[in-house]
């Protein structure tokens, strides 16, 4: 079995990073509100999810969210989130 090289790794990442950005896979970004305080309220759409209004996170606290696939989606977004990209 061949072992998987970093820069395909990197490649993967970026490429799913972008079908995100671009609404194409299951979580994206919707809005992001910087607050005062310097925090964010981030509003993510789950194309799987039922629910007809997404979830609004606030940033700081994502670590402690249970849903693995959520936290594992904003540290690939943490870069992009912090510099301001999504704010609107």
């Amino acid at each position: 079995m061949k072992k998987k090289q970093p820069k395909d790794f990197l490649r993967n990442k970026t490429a799913q990073i972008a079908r995100e950005m671009k609404g194409e896979d299951q979580l994206h970004i919707t809005s992001c509100i910087l607050q005062k305080n310097g925090d964010r309220y981030v509003t993510v759409r789950d194309i799987a999810s039922l629910d007809e209004t997404p979830p609004t996170y606030i940033y700081s606290l994502i670590p402690f969210e249970e849903d693995p696939d959520v936290q594992e989606f904003f540290v690939r977004h943490k870069r992009l989130i912090e510099s301001g990209f999504y704010d609107g």
